[in-house]
């Protein structure tokens, strides 16, 4: 219906000479000149009087100009109509409104500017203009007027919008009057209009609900619901609803609300307390533009799914607690993201199919202590593999935990907010690209190490060393072939050289007091350690020199207060004269396997250590009585080693891989042969035999003879599990021997297994060759 303008204008003109008035309305369908619309004309008579009557007053002209004022919203309800023309007398009668309806809330006329209702006549004898403008009862109005095209039904003390037979416009009053009780409007009942064309809905109503599927597919034109309580459930699925603008206080909105409305391009929250909630705005191929979000606490799954138009997060404020799973899946014009610190949990896959966004800001990593894979599973792979800069900020993150950032491999900038005080090795683990490390301020140096950006750029294309807090992190390849670390620098971290194929020559100042674990390992071109005078090193760390094959050179008679080597410190050096110094107390296990050592020495004396033939020994008994056989120098060349009477227990890996010696002679009755046989069967068997004898000589078996010895001279039998041995075979002590005469009478014995316990009884393992073929017995 088109829409009628609020002024009516009667326009009384009484002419000097017999001249007659004329009043006229605005004239929306001039054809319809005998309908006067509910509408009472001013004054009375028929028209003909009227034109009789004209020359009662000559001496006065005015005219009088009535404004109806109706209310915007039931301006509609003055319909198309003409007023006939009419000879108008000195006193005119106020017009009424003669609609019994819209009558009962017309509370008369008032002069321009005044709300006294005016009553009786108007008469004038001044020319000019009277305007006059309509007083309604809005209040009443709004509450009691309702169409004849609705009807409700009553469910409790609650009116419900159940049908409507024209639905070009609908106006839902606040109250609904049936058998004089006033009901208060309450909802729209579902799928009242669903797939059906609807006008403009007109809410009066009060916290109104709209039901579930109410407006689902329909053809709406528009809807107020500034004062709407709860949206059903897919109440406007697929509608062509465009802008929507909701009540403020607190809103219930169900799920799929607004689900494929692919029209919609604006929502306005108002500050309303609610929830976006599962699959809200999914398929809301055109929503842009998302405000006063103030009050929501939760985004539910799938809610922004296919939102093709949004491209920030802006929206997500401060009370927003969950992101559910899938909640913005595919939308692909998102290019940045910002969570606020007050999102305590993200459902997996929530960004999954963000295949646009290049920025991340987030105040809160998700998930628990092992982040393998964390940040994958939460923000999905397109991020995971698209995104090109993450800034983290607020002060719930203390920790980048390791893997956490696995694998982002299109990830260049990284901006770390200054509460996180730990980043665990391999943190960025194969971020390749990852080259621009903003660092925390307040990182704990004592558990911090360059392994947290292992194979990122911002190693591998490093020029200068990584130094943070004055500890030496990383040094890449791009450094000069000899290196001197700062002065300054008080401690290098764990791995720090690890793998570095250009260093030839490391220079330590004496400011460095501590190195850490494999601070050298497989450095393969070192040469060279040159440590200053006045360090105040005490230990050299396991792994510290590990596999660097080529390090001749080291002065670790600087280090004045070194007291500890760690396991494998020295594994597979090519230092030839080790000088141990008087200083250490503590030498770990297989640190000298492999390594190209011809002879031990010590600077000066050691209450510790002693060296005998080039041969390192360790005390064992504050007399000194005792030796424990510490370590056989791989490269000394003579083939045959006679153990001193006073060791009695060889150290792990003591002749690991040694090149020349053949074989081993023992006298002393006080050797603890455990340890004899269980470090012989630990190493390579590069050497022939182990001999125990009671006459100073070398047997003439050779290895292969023990070979077939063993062979021949012990059986096992399959049925009964029992081993039967041959001429010369005893057991003694838990041990399998051969003893073996030579041709002046002399008895030598050859360890040839070792044994341990099991289930309280001991099994023997031959060395050489084994009799069963099980997990008992082996060769």
């Amino acid at each position: 219906m088109k829409k009628f303008g609020k002024i009516l204008l009667l326009l009384l003109i009484l002419p000097l000479c017999f001249s007659f008035a004329s009043c006229k309305n605005k004239n929306r369908n001039p054809t319809n000149e005998n309908n006067n619309g509910g509408i009472e004309t001013p004054g009375g008579g028929n028209k003909d009087d009227d034109k009789n009557d004209g020359d009662d007053n000559e001496n006065a002209t005015y005219s009088v100009v009535f404004d109806y004022n109706l209310p915007e919203d039931y301006d509609f309800l003055l319909t198309d109509y003409t007023v006939s023309d009419k000879k108008v007398n000195t006193s005119t009668s106020l017009a009424r409104v003669a609609d019994s309806k819209l009558g009962t809330y017309f509370l008369g006329w008032c002069r321009d500017g005044s709300n006294e209702i005016l009553t009786g006549d108007i008469t004038s004898s001044v020319e000019g203009i009277i305007n006059l403008k309509g007083k309604w009862d809005e209040v009443n109005l709004k509450k009691y007027y309702y169409t004849d095209n609705i009807s409700f039904v009553i469910e409790g003390e609650k009116a419900v919008l159940s049908s409507c037979s024209n639905s070009e416009t609908v106006i839902l009053p606040k109250l609904y009057k049936y058998e004089d009780v006033d009901y208060s409007v309450s909802k729209i009942a579902n799928a009242l209009f669903e797939d059906k064309t609807v006008g403009k809905i007109v809410n009066n109503a009060e916290n109104l609900e709209i039901g579930d599927n109410a407006f689902k597919n329909a053809n709406l034109l528009g809807i107020d619901l500034s004062n709407v309580s709860v949206i059903g459930n897919n109440a406007f699925e697929g509608s062509n609803i465009k802008n929507v603008c909701t009540k403020s206080g607190e809103v219930t909105i169900g799920t799929g609300a607004f689900k494929n409305c692919i029209n919609l391009e604006s929502f306005d929250f108002n500050n309303a307390d609610t929830k976006i909630s599962n699959n809200m705005f999914e398929n809301c191929v055109k929503l842009e533009s998302i405000t006063n979000t103030e009050n929501i606490t939760l985004i539910g799954a799938y809610a922004f799914s296919g939102c093709e138009k949004i491209d920030d997060l802006n929206f997500i404020k401060t009370k927003v607690e969950y992101i559910l799973n899938n909640a913005f899946n595919n939308c692909i014009g998102l290019e940045t993201i910002t969570i606020p610190e007050n999102v305590v949990g993200i459902g997996d896959n929530a960004f999954s199919g963000c295949n646009s966004v290049l920025t991340l800001n987030i105040a809160r990593l998700y998930g628990g202590m092992d982040g393998s894979d964390l940040f994958k599973n939460h923000f999905g792979d397109a991020i995971a593999q698209n995104v090109k800069t993450i800034n983290l900020f607020g002060s719930n993150i203390t920790k980048l935990v390791r893997n956490y950032f696995r694998y982002m491999t299109a990830l260049e900038n990284f901006v770390m907010c200054d509460s996180i005080t730990t980043v665990e090795d391999y943190a960025f683990d194969g971020c390749v690209n990852l080259k621009d490390i903003e660092l925390s301020n307040s990182i704990d140096i004592e558990t911090f190490s360059h392994l947290a950006f292992n194979g990122t750029k911002y190693l591998t294309e490093r020029i200068e060393p990584l130094i943070y807090s004055n500890v030496l992190l990383y040094v890449s390849d791009n450094i000069t072939e000899e290196y001197e670390i700062p002065s300054g620098v008080t401690k290098i971290c764990n791995k720090a050289f690890e793998s570095n194929s250009k260093l030839k020559k490391i220079t330590i100042p004496s400011t460095i007091d501590d190195i850490g674990t494999s601070t050298f390992a497989n450095c393969i071109n070192l040469e060279e350690v040159d440590f200053k005078e006045n360090s105040q090193i005490t230990e050299i760390c396991d792994d510290m020199f590990d596999g660097c094959i080529n390090l001749t050179t080291i002065n670790l008679t600087n280090l004045k207060n070194l007291s500890k080597i760690g396991d494998r410190a020295f594994r597979l050096t090519n230092i030839s004269n080790f000088v141990i110094n008087s200083t250490i107390d503590t030498i770990g296990i297989s640190v000298f396997v492999s390594a190209k050592i011809s002879e031990f020495s010590i600077d000066g004396t050691s209450d510790s250590f002693c060296v005998s033939d080039g041969v390192l020994y360790k005390y064992n008994n504050p007399e000194k009585t005792k030796l424990e056989l510490v370590c056989y120098p791989k490269c000394k060349e003579d083939e045959i080693f006679v153990c001193p009477d006073d060791v009695e227990l060889i150290g792990e890996h003591a002749f690991a891989n040694v090149e020349y010696l053949r074989y081993i002679y023992f006298t002393q009755n006080s050797m603890n042969w455990e340890s004899v046989n269980g470090y012989y069967t630990s190493l390579d068997n590069t050497f022939k035999v182990i001999i125990l004898s009671e006459k100073y000589g070398i047997t003439s078996f050779e290895r292969s003879d023990i070979y077939r010895l063993i062979t021949s001279g012990v059986k096992y039998d399959f049925n009964t599990n029992e081993i039967t041995l041959g001429e010369g075979f005893e057991t003694e002590s838990n041990y399998l021997f051969l003893k073996i005469k030579d041709e002046d009478g002399f008895y030598f014995v050859y360890f040839i297994v070792s044994q341990k316990e099991v289930n309280s009884e001991f099994e023997y393992y031959v060395v050489l060759n084994s009799v069963k073929k099980t997990d008992t017995f082996y060769i």
